[in-house]
C-alpha cells in the first residue's frame, strides 16, 4: 500500500464537514491526512510552523559521525530502548519545503490528504505545491535502522516484529550486504544516501512498533510477580470470600430492618457457580426478643461468565425452611443513628395525626361539658347565683353587726347595776315576820312599797330593754330571712346543676365524628408508621428507572490506512445488565413467595418486576402481589400492589401513638383487601376492612368518667366493616376517608353509657358544687350566726332583767299573801263563832217552835199524832235549812 492513498467520497465528505477520522482496532491513524480543495492557498508562516514541529521531533544525534550509525548483533536492548524514547508524534508528519512565497497546488498534483498541527490545533490546510524537498542525511534514521545485522540478526530482530507486508517489504528493501567495509558480510542501509523527512518520520514509525512488539515479550520476573498476585488473590478470595460475604450480608440486612441479623453460614463456591446461606435470622427491632423472620437455607445459582463481566445473573434463588416470630436468645436492638429530618408526607402525617387527636380530645370533652371535673363545674359555675348572694348577704350582715356589736354591753351595765341595787329585796324572806307582831307588819308593808318600786323601776328599764330587742328582732328577722333566701338559692343552684349535668350527659356535640375521628388517628399514625418502609420501596424503584441506560454507540466510518494483519475483535452482548435474578422462590411452612426479573435495570431485557408471596399459618391467610415497572417509556404506574388476608389477628396498640388522648387499641380477626400504586409523587390505596369479632378499647383521657363512656361506646362496637380511600401527593396533600357501620354501634352504646354512667359524673360534679354552695352557705351562715349571736346577748339581759322582775313581783306576792293570809284567820275565827251562835239560836227557836207546831197541828188532825209530828219536823227541817243557809260563809 502506498504512503498516501485517496480517501473515499463518503469520508471525503465527512471530514470536510468537521468530522475527525476515528482510529482503528490495528493502531493506525488518519492523523496526518487532510482533504483538499481543487486549489489552497497555505500562508507560509503555517509552513514553518509545521516544519518547526518536526525539526524538534528529530532525533538529537544531529552532530554523530557515520561511525555512529554502524552497528552490531550484540547491541543490548538497553541501548534501543534508550535511542527510540524520543520519538514523538511530531515525528510522522511529512516535511516541507521552506518558502517565503505562497505556494499554489491542484488536487491532481497529489495524491493524499494532510492535516497539520498550527499552533496547538488541527487544521485542514491544502498540499503544497511539490517543490523539491529538503533531503536529511543518514544519522536521522532511526538506531534501530543505522545499524548493520547478520541475515539471522535482521529477521529476528526485525523483519520478525513488522507484521504488515507493506511495510516489512518496504524496510527489507533498504538493508543491503556488503555496505558496510568493517562488517561487509552484514546488511545495513548506504549511509550516503539521502532521505526525505516525509521517509524519516515513516521509518521511526515502524521502529517504534518494533521496539513495541520487542517490549512484548515475556519476561519472566515480572510474569512470577503477576502469578504471584494472582495466587495471592486466588488464595484471599478463596479464604476470605465467605467471612467477607457474610459480613456484607449482614449489613445489607441491619441497615433495611435496623435490627440484628444473624447469619450462621455463607458457602461461596465460584467454580460451582453458587452461593449457599445458612441460618439467617432477622430480629424484630418493635419486639427485641423476636426475630422477624429466619430462613433455614437460601441457594442460588449464577452465571458465572456474566459474573466475570461484572454482572451477576442467576436464573433462579430459593429459599426454605421459614419462619416468622420466632424467640431470640438477645437482643436484637441496635442503636439507631439521629433521625433523618422527615418527609413533606411523614410531616403532613404527624400534623393531621396530632389535628386529629386534640378533635378527639374535644369531642371527648364535650360529653361533659369539659376536659374534668373541674373544668365541668367551672361551666356551670357561671350560672350559680350562691356566692354572689352569698357575698351580698355577708355584706349586709356585717352592717347590722357593727350597728349591734355595742348594745349587749351597755345593756348588761345597766341590768346589772338595776339587779345589784335591788339584790336585798330580792333575798326577804317573808315567812319568817310574825303576822300577830305589829312590827313585823309594818316592815312587811315597808318592804312591800320597795319591791313595788323596784318593780316599777324595772318595767321603765324593761321597756328600754324591750324596745332594743324588738329592733335586734326586726334585724334578726332580715338575718333570718337572709339565711333562708341563701338557703334557697343554694338549693336552687343545687337543682340547677342537677339539671344542667343531666342535659349535659345526655347530649354529646358531634357524637357520629366521635369513633370515626378516633379511627382516622390510628389511619394517619398507621400511614406515619408504615409509609418510610413504602418510601424506602418507591425510592428503590426509582432507582431502577433512573438507572443510566446503556447508550447506543454511533457507526464510526474506518478509514483504510496502513495497517496490521486484522486480528479477532469481541463484542459483548447486552442480553443482561449487571444484576439479575430471573426466579426468586422461597417456601417455608404454609409459606410461598416468587419473584421473577429481580433486576438493577429493567431497560435491557425490558421486562417489570413481579412478585407474589402466600403465607397460611394457623388458618392466617395473606396473599399479595406485586408489580415493580421502572422502564423506560412505560404508562403503568412505578408500583402496583394487590393484597388479600384472612383470618389474622389485627393487633394496634393506640398508646403507641399518644396515651390519655382517646386513640383506640384494636384487637380482632381481620378480614382485609387493598390495591394501591404508588410513584415518586404520590400513591393511593383503597380497600375494605372486615373486623369480626374486634375489641375496641382505650386508656381514654385525663377525665376519667369521659374514659367510662368512651369505653363503653368502644366495647359496644363489635364487628367493624369499612372501606377506606387514602392517598397522597406533593401537589394535593394527604386524604383519608373512612366508611362503615361502625358509627351507629358506637352511637347507641356511648347514647347507653351517658344515660347509664351520667349519674357517676354528675354525682361526682354535683357533689363538688354542692360542697362549694354549702361552704358559701355556711360562711353565710357563720356571720348570721355571728349577728344572732349579738342578739343573743341582747336577749340575755333582757332575760336577766326579766329575772329580777319575776322576782321581786315574786317577793310583793308573797308579801301580800302574807298580810292577806293573816287577815283571813281572823275572819274566819270570827265566822265560826258567829256560826257556833246562830246555830245555837236556832236550835232552841226549832225546838220551840216544832213544839209549838205540834200543838198546833195535833190538835187540827185530831188523834192522829204521828202524822201531826211528822208535818212538824218537816217544816222544823226547812226552817232549820233556811237558818244555816243565812250563815254560810260567802
Amino acid at each position: 500500500m502506498e504512503e498516501n492513498e485517496i480517501l473515499p467520497e463518503e469520508e471525503k465528505k465527512n471530514l470536510t464537514e468537521g468530522e475527525e477520522p476515528v482510529e482503528t482496532k490495528s493502531g493506525s491513524s488518519a492523523e496526518n491526512d487532510i482533504p483538499l480543495n481543487e486549489e489552497t492557498v497555505v500562508p507560509q508562516e503555517i509552513v514553518d510552523t509545521k516544519e518547526d514541529a518536526a525539526e524538534k521531533a528529530s532525533y538529537s544525534e544531529d552532530d554523530a559521525g557515520p561511525e555512529d550509525s554502524a552497528g552490531s548483533d550484540d547491541e543490548t536492548d538497553a541501548e534501543e530502548e534508550t535511542d527510540s524514547d524520543d520519538v514523538s508524534p511530531e515525528d510522522k508528519l511529512p516535511a516541507v519545503q521552506d518558502d517565503d512565497e505562497v505556494m499554489r497546488i491542484t488536487a491532481d498534483e497529489v495524491e493524499a490528504y494532510s492535516r497539520e498541527m498550527v499552533r496547538g490545533e488541527l487544521r485542514d490546510i491544502a498540499t503544497e505545491k511539490k517543490l523539491p524537498e529538503k533531503k536529511v542525511p543518514f544519522k536521522k534514521l532511526p538506531p534501530l535502522l543505522r545499524r548493520s545485522y547478520t541475515e539471522k540478526g535482521f529477521k529476528r530482530k526485525v523483519l520478525k516484529h513488522i507484521f504488515i507486508p507493506e511495510d516489512r517489504e518496504l524496510i527489507a528493501g533498504l538493508f543491503q550486504k556488503g555496505l558496510d567495509p568493517k562488517k561487509p558480510d552484514r546488511l545495513s542501509i548506504p549511509q550516503d544516501v539521502l532521505f526525505t523527512k516525509k521517509e524519516v518520520s515513516r521509518y521511526k514509525y515502524i521502529a517504534n512498533e518494533i521496539k513495541g512488539q520487542k517490549k512484548s515479550r515475556i519476561k519472566m520476573i515480572p510474569l512470577i510477580a503477576v502469578a504471584s498476585i494472582i495466587v495471592g488473590a486466588v488464595a484471599a478470595v478463596v479464604t476470605f470470600k465467605n467471612p467477607l460475604a457474610k459480613k456484607g450480608l449482614i449489613y445489607v440486612f441491619e441497615s433495611i430492618f435496623k435490627a440484628k441479623t444473624d447469619i450462621a453460614s455463607v458457602d461461596i463456591r465460584i467454580l460451582d457457580s453458587s452461593v449457599t446461606i445458612r441460618g439467617l435470622q432477622v430480629g424484630n427491632k418493635n419486639s427485641v426478643m423476636k426475630n422477624l423472620f429466619e430462613i433455614d437455607k437460601i441457594q442460588a445459582d449464577f452465571n458465572l461468565v456474566q459474573l466475570l463481566r461484572k454482572k451477576f445473573v442467576a436464573e433462579n434463588l430459593e429459599a426454605s425452611g421459614i419462619a416468622w416470630n420466632t424467640d431470640r436468645t438477645y437482643s436484637c436492638y441496635i442503636p439507631h443513628d439521629e433521625e433523618k429530618n422527615d418527609s413533606p408526607f411523614v410531616r403532613e402525617v404527624k400534623a393531621r395525626a396530632n389535628n386529629a387527636i386534640e378533635d378527639l380530645k374535644m369531642q371527648a370533652y364535650d360529653l361533659l361539658g369539659g376536659s374534668d371535673v373541674e373544668s365541668i363545674i367551672a361551666n356551670a359555675r357561671s350560672n350559680i347565683h350562691t356566692p354572689e348572694v352569698t357575698k351580698q348577704a355577708i355584706s349586709d350582715t356585717q352592717a347590722l353587726i357593727e350597728k349591734w356589736k355595742e348594745k349587749p354591753a351597755e345593756l348588761q351595765v345597766e341590768v346589772e347595776s338595776f339587779a345589784a341595787s335591788v339584790k336585798n329585796l330580792q333575798t326577804i324572806n317573808v315567812t319568817s315576820f310574825n303576822i300577830q307582831n305589829p312590827d313585823d307588819v309594818a316592815a312587811l308593808r315597808e318592804n312591800l312599797k320597795k319591791i313595788t318600786s323596784a318593780i316599777e323601776q324595772g318595767k321603765s328599764l324593761t321597756n328600754k330593754v324591750t324596745q332594743v330587742v324588738e329592733e335586734v328582732k326586726s334585724d334578726a328577722v332580715f338575718v333570718n330571712d337572709m339565711v333562708v333566701n341563701v338557703a334557697g338559692t343554694v338549693k336552687s343552684d343545687y337543682d340547677y346543676i342537677v339539671e344542667r349535668l343531666t342535659t349535659i350527659t345526655g347530649t354529646i356535640a358531634n357524637l357520629d365524628r366521635l369513633l370515626l375521628d378516633a379511627l382516622d388517628t390510628v389511619g394517619y399514625n398507621m400511614l406515619g408508621e408504615y409509609y418510610p418502609y413504602v418510601e424506602e420501596a418507591i425510592a428503590y424503584a426509582q432507582q431502577l428507572k433512573n438507572n443510566p441506560k446503556p447508550e447506543k454507540k454511533k457507526k464510526t466510518i474506518e478509514t483504510k490506512w496502513s495497517k496490521r494483519m486484522e486480528g479477532t475483535d469481541f463484542w459483548y452482548s447486552q442480553n443482561y445488565p449487571s444484576f439479575l435474578i430471573q426466579n426468586v422462590r422461597a417456601q417455608g411452612t404454609g409459606f410461598d413467595a416468587r419473584i421473577t426479573e429481580l433486576t438493577n435495570n429493567q431497560d435491557v431485557r425490558y421486562i417489570p418486576t413481579k412478585g407474589s408471596i402466600t403465607l397460611d399459618i394457623l388458618n392466617t391467610v395473606h396473599k399479595a402481589e406485586v408489580t415493580v415497572d421502572a422502564r423506560t417509556g412505560t404508562r403503568n404506574h412505578l408500583v402496583a400492589a394487590d393484597y388479600t388476608g384472612s383470618g389474622f389477628n389485627a393487633a394496634i396498640d393506640g398508646t403507641r401513638f399518644a396515651t390519655k388522648s382517646g386513640v383506640p387499641s384494636i384487637d380482632g380477626n381481620a378480614i382485609i383487601s387493598l390495591s394501591g400504586t404508588a410513584d415518586p409523587t404520590g400513591f393511593t390505596a383503597q380497600g375494605s376492612l372486615a373486623l369480626d369479632p374486634v375489641r375496641l378499647y382505650s386508656d381514654g383521657f385525663p377525665n376519667d368518667f369521659v374514659t367510662k363512656y368512651y369505653n363503653i361506646g368502644l366495647a359496644a362496637v363489635t364487628d367493624l366493616n369499612m372501606g377506606f380511600d387514602v392517598g397522597y401527593s406533593k401537589a394535593d396533600g394527604l386524604y383519608l376517608k373512612l366508611t362503615g357501620n361502625y358509627g351507629t354501634q358506637f352511637i347507641n352504646a356511648l347514647k347507653a353509657s351517658v344515660l347509664e354512667l351520667g349519674k357517676d359524673a354528675k354525682n361526682a360534679a354535683i357533689k363538688r358544687l354542692e360542697q362549694e354552695l354549702n361552704n358559701s352557705n355556711n360562711e353565710y351562715v357563720a356571720k348570721a350566726k355571728e349577728f344572732l349571736g349579738i342578739e343573743g346577748d341582747i336577749d340575755l339581759q333582757n332575760m336577766k332583767l326579766s329575772d329580777v322582775q319575776k322576782i321581786l313581783e315574786k317577793k310583793k306576792v308573797e308579801i301580800e299573801n302574807r298580810l292577806k293570809e293573816e287577815a283571813d284567820k281572823a275572819v274566819t275565827e270570827a265566822k265560826k263563832q258567829a256560826e257556833s251562835f246562830v246555830q245555837e239560836k236556832t236550835q232552841e227557836a226549832t225546838n220551840q217552835l216544832n213544839e209549838t207546831l205540834s200543838n198546833t197541828f195535833s190538835s187540827v188532825l185530831g188523834t192522829d199524832s204521828s202524822s201531826s209530828d211528822t208535818a212538824a219536823e218537816n217544816v222544823t227541817d226547812r226552817i232549820k235549812n233556811l237558818g244555816q243557809g243565812l250563815f254560810k260563809k260567802p
